[in-house]
């Protein structure tokens, strides 16, 4: 499947299958060596595909904000394989997520929950910050979202204040 998806002759949709009760594996590597500090498996199965930032935490543990998938997978997948002929809905977008991960031992996933206080933040791709904070706490991170008229539509551009 990934040779006809890497060839252009299937979607990208097509080319991963989707296992919930595997969880997620999560591996944190030390940046100076590479070599790996903890590799286990959540419970939780999380999609996402998008990264806004990570950094390690003055407790030790690391932060990392992606933009997690909150719908029903099995709907995304259909969309993923036929974009053109799906309708597109607004909870297919991710939303800013946060993983609060403890690398000591074996390791630990200690939080997964959104990670903004708004109870409906708008759906969005393509997260970015200020370079300079890339591996650090930052404040602000920048996205392209969704409209919540509907139809939805991606034609916004918002920021997550992540201290709030």
């Amino acid at each position: 499947a990934h040779t006809h998806t890497h060839a252009g002759l299937n979607s990208i949709g097509h080319s991963y299958t989707w296992q919930p009760e595997v969880g997620t594996r999560i591996v944190v590597m030390d940046k100076h060596t590479l070599m790996c500090v903890c590799d286990f498996y959540t419970p939780e199965p999380i999609s996402f595909y998008h990264v806004i930032n990570a950094h390690t935490h003055t407790d030790g543990k690391i932060h990392a904000h992606i933009f997690k998938h909150t719908c029903a997978r099995t709907e995304l997948e259909k969309a993923l394989a036929d974009p053109y002929g799906t309708d597109q809905k607004a909870d297919f977008m991710p939303v800013p997520w946060e993983l609060v991960i403890d690398p000591s031992g074996s390791g630990q996933l200690c939080v997964s929950g959104p990670l903004l206080a708004k109870a409906n933040p708008p759906g969005g791709e393509l997260p970015t910050i200020h370079p300079e904070a890339t591996g650090k706490p930052y404040r602000y991170a920048y996205y392209v979202a969704t409209s919540n008229d509907p139809p939805s539509k991606t034609d916004t551009s918002t920021h997550t204040d992540a201290h709030t």
